[in-house]
Order: structure tokens, then C-alpha cells, then sequence
């Protein structure tokens, strides 16, 4: 089911799962999937939620009121509880309800408001919402979006660059929602390098020739990892090979326990499976969270070990890493490098501000002389990434 989620339905679970370390739950229930549907801020459930005058802080507030503080022992893959399934199932039923082949924030919306229990509706209850209103704003502001679909349909020029409401990856027609560019196409397309780092590109071309080597034609979670360890120069690996973990050790402990049956395809495609697909989604979604411009392996990296049943982590297991641990070395990694690119950049922008000082004070033209709009960008990145440490750094205790 995850692999329906749109981006920003995937942002939510992310952001509900650091709801959960927060305030030290080894849990995600429905109140932190509410929590990530308003802190998400750009979907259709985050508008209707602020239409109903419900803010982040309200709604933490009143979450950690009901349900208190946790043990603070919080492991790396955070389980939701069976109301939360309950509303994944229940978002599922609505969009399917309307004709939709994908998960948005609007349908988890309406998978929440649909459960018979759970402490996301007391919450909402408590804070004064009517919920019948809400289900019918949410109902009302997808069936806008579909008419504003439509009409951008009919005229293509002013057609916007991607649906209201959800993931980029989507393109909606005037028949219905219609699957536009995966993240498996993402992967496979020519226009990987603005999408990818370096390191990430050799990684996942290693991953594959690891998948080739063992006579799959299917790229698997194993195979990526594998591929990471590979390339040698990331911070990733390294990290991988300060475990004293080798790459040849890896491979026997991530082999499967039957022989795979080699591929007769003569064909250079790879299929991705469901779970790096899903992986490759997180590790985009976390980079921009992070305000990094690509997909690096550090991000690959920490989406892979959330599977925790997969033969990628339970390989690292049987070389007795401690995945909780390791996760949390990876953040600090992420931290550091998120920290160091903020700095380069801003290094970077301090010549151009100099220069444009310079004229100023020389008084050798009469007209403002402005940033170029990618340096007004980066600028805004720069600030993104270092607000983000900066929180990183106070939840680690640093």
C-alpha cells in the first residue's frame, strides 16, 4: 500500500514518526499521523485543518496532554499501532471511493476522520472541530481540485506543472488520476544527474551489477546496499566500513537462503523493487527536508534500514550491527554534512555579496544591482538546511 503514498502523504509519515521521537514514543498512532498532516503544511488536509483554525502547537500541545511523555528509548523503526493501520486502510477505501490510484494527505484525512476510535478524533473533538464539516471540506476542496484539473485539461497552457494536492509524481486527467513519472522512472532516465549525487549514481550502478552478479534482474534493497559499501567515497560508506564490515561478508550474509534462478534477459533494465522504490521516495523527501539538492547515499542509506525484515538489514544483523545505533551515527553524519554544505555555500555567496557592495560604495552605476535569482535560492537553502541542524542538533542533545 505505502507505494501509493504521494510524496507528500509519505512526508506525513516521516514527520509523524518524528512526532513520535519527540516526545519519546515507540509508537505512531493516529494523533502523530494528525500531527504530521498539519505539520506537513502544503496538502489539502493541512489547508482544512488550518480552515478550522486548528495550529501545530495547539494540536502538540493537546497530543502530549492525552498521552503524556514517552520512555524516551525510541527504536529506529517505529511501529503504528492498530488504530493507525486501521486509518492507512480506511484512507485507501476513500481514494479508491473516488476513483483515485494514489494515497494523498487528503485521504488519510479522510481515513481519520472514518475510524470508529482512535485518539487523533478526541483530539480533534477536544479542540472544538466539528468532523462531519471537516469530512465535507475535505470532500469539497478534492472536488475543486478536480474541476481545476479539468479546465487546466481543456487548456493546456495555463495547465499547472503538477495536480493540486499531490505529488509531483502524479499528472491528473480530465478521466482521473493517471501515474506520471515513478521514482523507478526517475532512477532509470537520463536526467538522473539532477536528481542524484555523484556517489549516489556510482552507488546505484555498483547496486545493479551487484544484482547482475547474483543473475536477478530485479534491483532489491540487498543489492543497494551492497552498492553503497561498493562505491568506497561516501560518508555512507565509510560509516559502513568503520563496522569493519566487508564487502565480500556482506554479500554472503545478505544472500538469500534459496538460490535466486538467473535471468535469461539479455536486457541492461533493471526492475526496482517495491521497497527500493519506496526507499528511493524517503531518501528524496528527506533531502529536501534537509535542504540538500540531491539524493545523496547517506539518505539511501538511512531510508534502507527502516525495513527492518528485509535482507539488507537483517545481513547487517548477522554482522552484529546494532541498526539503532548505527541509525543514529547515520544522523549524525547527515547533521554534519547538511551542516558543511550550509557553510560552503554560504562561503560561497559571500563573494557575490562583496562585489555587489563594492559597485554600491563606488558609486560606478546608478541602477540596484540584485542576486541572480539561484543565488537568492541557494541563499534560502542555506538558511533551511542550518534551522534544520540546528533542531537536529537539540533533539540529539548537542
Amino acid at each position: 500500500m505505502y507505494e501509493r503514498f504521494t510524496e507528500k502523504a509519505i512526508k506525513v509519515i516521516m514527520l509523524a514518526q518524528e512526532e513520535s521521537r519527540r516526545i519519546g514514543h515507540n509508537f505512531v498512532g493516529t494523533e502523530q499521523i494528525l500531527l504530521g498532516l498539519s505539520g506537513e503544511g502544503n496538502g489539502i488536509a493541512a489547508k482544512v485543518l488550518r480552515a478550522h483554525s486548528i495550529k501545530l502547537k495547539d494540536l502538540r500541545a493537546t497530543v502530549l496532554e492525552f498521552i503524556g511523555r514517552g520512555s524516551g528509548s525510541v527504536s529506529v523503526e517505529i511501529p503504528f499501532t492498530p488504530n493507525a493501520k486501521k486509518l492507512f486502510e480506511s484512507a485507501w477505501n476513500a481514494a479508491r471511493d473516488l476513483g483515485h490510484n494514489y494515497i494523498g494527505t487528503e485521504h488519510l484525512l479522510l481515513g481519520l476522520l472514518a475510524a470508529d476510535d482512535g485518539t487523533a478524533k478526541q483530539v480533534l473533538s477536544i479542540l472544538g472541530v466539528d468532523l462531519e464539516k471537516m469530512k465535507g471540506d475535505v470532500l469539497d476542496s478534492i472536488s475543486m481540485a478536480n474541476k481545476k484539473q479539468q479546465l487546466a485539461s481543456a487548456n493546456p497552457v495555463h495547465s499547472p506543472a503538477s495536480a493540486p494536492g499531490q505529488s509531483q509524481s502524479l499528472v491528473r486527467s480530465a478521466k482521473g488520476p493517471v501515474a506520471g513519472p515513478s521514482a523507478k522512472e526517475q532512477v532509470t532516465k537520463s536526467n538522473v544527474t539532477d536528481l542524484f549525487s555523484e556517489s549516489a549514481i556510482k552507488s546505484m550502478q555498483l547496486a545493479q551489477e551487484e544484482a547482475r552478479l547474483v543473475g536477478s534482474s530485479k534491483l532489491e534493497l540487498q543489492h543497494l546496499l551492497l552498492g553503497i559499501l561498493a562505491e568506497g567515497s561516501s560518508e555512507a560508506a565509510k560509516l559502513l566500513a568503520a563496522k569493519s564490515i566487508k564487502l565480500e561478508e556482506l554479500r554472503l550474509a545478505t544472500m538469500p537462503e534459496e538460490a535466486e534462478t538467473p535471468s535469461e534477459s539479455t536486457s541492461q533494465d533493471f526492475k526496482l523493487s517495491k521497497q527500493v522504490i519506496f526507499s528511493v521516495e524517503m531518501a528524496s523527501v528527506a533531502a529536501r527536508t534537509s535542504g540538500s539538492p540531491l539524493i545523496t547515499p547517506e539518505f539511501l542509506l538511512f531510508a534502507l534500514i527502516s525495513y527492518e525484515e528485509s535482507r539488507a538489514v537483517k545481513g547487517l544483523q548477522k554482522l552484529e550491527v546494532n541498526i539503532e545505533l548505527f541509525a543514529e551515527e547515520l544522523r549524525k553524519v547527515i547533521k554534519a554534512l547538511s551542516m558543511a554544505e550550509a557553510q560552503a555555500a554560504e562561503a560561497a555567496s559571500l563573494p557575490v555579496e562583496r562585489g555587489r557592495k563594492q559597485k554600491a560604495d563606488s558609486g560606478t552605476t546608478g541602477k540596484q544591482v540584485d542576486l541572480p535569482q539561484s543565488s537568492l535560492a541557494l541563499t534560502e537553502m542555506v538558511e533551511h538546511a542550518i534551522v534544520l541542524a540546528t533542531e537536529e542538533a537539540h533533539r540529539l542533545g548537542h
